[in-house]
């Protein structure tokens, strides 16, 4: 941790300031606020929910937000105490600031969704999706299909999929709306490719988007709890 991290941080522990942390569960975002306890050497103990304790946990680290310090910093986790809401970190240093991404509504579905790109009338590529927002979505695609001339970052194609039933929608939804890639690579196995894109859906699907986040949120947050719960019994 550089001097200067160390002693904006020093004061905002002096002030009682708060200090937002973001991390995600299952795509969803994991955002509360905390503030620190102690500060020895390069480790400060911060006082913070124990939901967002399990997300860095899971994450292995977390990113936080301070006013007193420009951008976002990123954080390592040298030990944690479920029962006091405590959380040891270190290893802080700047990032490029992406806080906006990670706090956009985003939920990874129970099992991923089935779909397809329409490529033209005659041809479709399948693909599994398994992160969905309102403005993006995330999918993979056996590599098989893959033709860089095509998948090059900001085209734009249409996805269908269909949303799986949720909240006060009972039946599934048929969706098909436009798409921009926004990153292409490859999966570690070198079998599928991964793709996140920045989605354009028109106000029904929006509206239908939105319930479907809303209903998958509150699952996540049961699950999210009962994982905290375990560790504390």
């Amino acid at each position: 941790m550089n001097n200067s991290i160390y002693i904006a941080l020093q004061n905002v522990m002096k002030a009682n300031e708060p200090v937002k942390f973001f991390n995600t569960y299952r795509g969803m975002p994991v955002n509360y606020s905390g503030v620190i306890s102690k500060i020895i050497g390069n480790r400060i103990l911060f006082k913070i929910s124990s939901l967002q304790i399990n997300c860095i946990i899971l994450n292995h680290g977390t990113y936080i937000k301070v006013n007193r310090i420009a951008g976002v910093l990123r954080a390592k986790m040298a030990d944690y105490d479920m029962k006091k809401e405590t959380v040891d970190l270190w290893g802080f240093e700047n990032v490029i600031n992406t806080i906006g991404l990670r706090s956009e509504v985003r939920v990874e579905p129970k099992k991923p969704i089935d779909g397809a790109l329409l490529i033209n009338t005659n041809s479709r590529i399948p693909l599994s999706i398994f992160e969905l927002s309102v403005r993006g979505i995330g999918f993979w695609f056996d590599i098989d299909f893959f033709e860089p001339q095509f998948f090059t970052i900001g085209k734009r194609v249409l996805i269908s999929y269909t949303l799986p039933a949720a909240g006060n929608k009972p039946d599934d939804i048929q969706m098909c709306y436009e798409m921009e890639f926004r990153n292409v690579m490859m999966d570690q196995t070198g079998k599928y490719v991964r793709i996140g894109a920045r989605t354009y859906p028109d106000k029904n699907y929006e509206n239908d988007l939105v319930n479907f986040l809303a209903y998958r949120q509150k699952e996540l947050l049961v699950e999210l709890k009962a994982l905290c719960e375990a560790k504390i019994a």
